[in-house]
């Protein structure tokens, strides 16, 4: 992966794994994920009242799952294979941020 400032926006590149750039412009605590490691149920929550899509991807860039929602949502993941997956947020505004969580 690579990071640094964006020339053009001054966005921070945070995640270039899957193959496709990804630049943080939350708040860092506007986007909230735990437990992790996930052993089966993932909780997420935004600080705002906007309307999100959430998508969680394999480190190929495959999309295991996508889902819109707002302020609170969870996800029951154990049936997805154990290991690395990608939890990348976008909110109404086209703001994105992705989070590395671990599967168990």
């Amino acid at each position: 992966t690579s990071g640094g400032i964006n020339p053009i926006d001054g966005l921070l590149l945070v995640s270039s794994i899957t193959g496709i750039p990804t630049y943080q412009n939350f708040p860092e605590s506007c986007f909230k994920l735990y437990p992790n490691p996930v052993h089966s149920e993932l909780f997420i929550t935004v600080c705002d009242n906007l309307k999100y899509t959430i998508s969680i991807k394999n480190t190929l860039g495959q999309t295991f799952l996508e889902q819109r929602f707002a302020d609170k949502i969870s996800f029951d993941l154990s049936s997805l294979p154990m290991g690395i997956l990608f939890v990348q947020l976008q909110d109404e505004n086209g703001r994105v941020e992705t989070k590395k969580i671990v599967t168990q």
